[in-house]
């Protein structure tokens, strides 16, 4: 994965990152409610995409998904919704926030091997094949929490592969075309989802006493 070093916040962060306290400990500051099971299946799947390997990458990624959801697949208790999965303002279902119609698209056009995401763990997306009842048979899907983040972990590994880290994150907002056209005119780093991902970093490592 290639990695665009523009400043310090990109190389500052807590080098030790494998460590499942460590995460733990990061989501639980967004999400207090945060399971041991979130968190084994984050590191499982990072690390079955390669994309644990780089420390910066590693550490933007753990920061994401604060940034998304706060870390969260449900609704916290005290919630009127508690319980319930998480829904954006557009639709996106959980902890990484995906759209059911590009879940649908991604799990239809881009999965060269259905054998790997099941042995990670996800459940049956054979729907997404079938016109009837789709996007809510994806949003079903994308509920639990496992099949949520193993399919973010693929998205993230493409995107990231073919584009770098910074342009792969804005992918993963704005779509490749969005991503083409904003870069067109400013440098990925400009973009307000890179923007709003520093910031989230920031607040980890003052959380972390690191700044």
């Amino acid at each position: 994965v290639k990695v665009e070093q523009h400043d310090s916040v990109l190389v500052a962060m807590n080098p030790v990152l494998e460590n499942f306290n460590h995460i733990m400990t990061v989501f639980s500051h967004y999400n207090p409610e945060t399971d041991t099971n979130t968190v084994n299946t984050f590191i499982k799947v990072v690390n079955h995409f390669e994309l644990s390997s780089d420390t910066i990458v590693l550490n933007w990624l753990i920061g994401q998904i604060c940034l998304e959801s706060s870390a969260r697949q449900y609704y916290q208790s005290g919630h009127k919704k508690a319980g319930q999965v998480i829904r954006g303002t557009s639709g996106e279902v959980g902890i990484t926030q995906i759209m059911p119609v590009t879940s649908v698209g991604y799990l239809k056009n881009h999965v060269s091997d259905e054998t790997e995401l099941y042995e990670l763990g996800a459940t049956d997306f054979s729907f997404v094949y079938n016109d009837k009842n789709r996007r809510a048979n994806a949003i079903e899907w994308l509920s639990n929490p496992t099949n949520n983040i193993i399919l973010w972990g693929l998205m993230t590994r493409d995107n990231l592969k073919a584009n770098g880290m910074l342009k792969g994150l804005v992918v993963y907002n704005a779509g490749q075309r969005g991503m083409e056209r904003f870069t067109k005119r400013k440098a990925a780093e400009e973009h307000s989802y890179i923007v709003h991902l520093k910031d989230t970093l920031g607040d980890i490592q003052e959380m972390l006493g690191e700044v």
